[in-house]
């Protein structure tokens, strides 16, 4: 099926649910590049010619048009809750500039102490979860601001409930993953992924307080270890 639009194109409704088995491309503007069909015109021919043509073996998924390269403009906004599940390899290629901006509602409570390490598992701010090797290439000037009141960093072999809570999480993932191609409805898995949310914050949280306990433990341990050498 080729649907062509002249002008707008605008779809309203309660829910949307589509599945592509193959392969999706969304391209909004373009480059100028001097070459392609503009030749004009919005299609045409008898059905036979058409089924040829317009199709995506024959690289051609819609009649041609004339099409102005210009720079485009694409905006998601979501209210609620936004999840991307990525089975295979996730590549993100940006000429220009990139700007994340995440703003929490409760950042100003994540000050220190306990309500900051309860909101540090993904409530009340960012959070990147990686279990594999991190490379960060800078060609330019590094600039790291950093206002908080609190640094936590916990050695690998001093805190083994952070890594089976971790171990826990990446299991969980997988596992919804699996379920998720399983499912059948779009609903379900609408359903799926608020409770996998729910169950990854909590993991999170969990991870972080553990670290953070451990953190108190090894201070005290050096504060008394440092006593111990005053006094011998």
């Amino acid at each position: 099926m080729c649907l062509n639009s002249e002008f707008d194109k605008a779809f309203h409704g309660l829910n949307s649910g589509e599945r592509i088995a193959l392969a999706s491309v969304h391209t909004v503007g373009g480059i100028p590049s001097g070459g392609g069909d503009t030749s004009g015109g919005s299609g045409g021919g008898d059905e036979a010619t058409d089924k040829i043509t317009y199709s995506w073996l024959y690289g051609n998924t819609m009649p041609p048009k004339v099409e102005v390269p210009r720079k485009g403009l694409k905006c998601d906004a979501v209210f609620g809750l936004s999840e991307t599940l990525t089975a295979g390899s996730d590549y993100s290629v940006v000429v220009g500039a990139k700007n994340d901006l995440c703003i929490s509602l409760a950042g100003p409570l994540a000050g220190g102490g306990k309500i900051s390490r309860l909101l540090a598992g993904g409530v009340g701010g960012s959070v990147d979860f990686l279990i594999g090797s991190k490379t960060e290439i800078h060609w330019g000037k590094t600039l790291n601001i950093d206002l908080g009141k609190e640094y936590v960093k916990v050695k690998r072999s001093s805190c083994a409930v952070t890594i089976g809570l971790a171990t826990t999480l990446a299991v969980a993932s997988a596992v919804w993953m699996s379920v998720y191609s399983h499912l059948k409805e779009d609903p379900r898995r609408a359903d799926g992924a608020i409770l996998f949310q729910a169950a990854s914050d909590g993991l999170l949280t969990a991870i972080v307080k553990c670290a953070g306990t451990w953190k108190e433990v090894e201070k005290k341990n050096d504060m008394l270890q440092q006593k111990v050498n005053k006094k011998g």
